[in-house]
């Protein structure tokens, strides 16, 4: 599966606290972004329908991937796809008015 986000686009962060939903797998999932001096200090999923046993797993290691790499560049989880690409959607719907893109080489 091809991935959401191009690895080679530079993002710029606005600080601030934002909130973004997308659909996963059984219903809609939102999330909330803390954003302080241009990085990502804070990723929560503030609600989901999916599977807790299958999702709330796959969601944690999402955070932790973003959180760590401070990049949106992430492959979705295994086992767990559409809840995945519904949480990289919610982050995009989240930042879409703080994410600018550079134009690739």
């Amino acid at each position: 599966m091809d991935k959401l986000i191009n690895k080679d686009a530079q993002l710029t962060l606005t600080d601030g606290t934002y909130q973004g939903k997308g659909r996963g797998f059984m219903g809609d999932l939102l999330v909330e972004i803390k954003v302080e001096q241009g990085k990502i200090t804070d990723l929560q999923v503030l609600t989901h329908q999916d599977t807790p046993d299958i999702a709330d797993s796959a969601l944690s290691h999402l955070c932790n991937l973003i959180l760590d790499q401070q990049n949106l560049d992430i492959d979705v989880v295994s086992g767990a796809t559409y809840t995945s690409e519904g949480f990289i959607h919610a982050l995009l719907n989240a930042l879409q008015d703080q994410v600018v893109i550079a134009k690739l080489n």
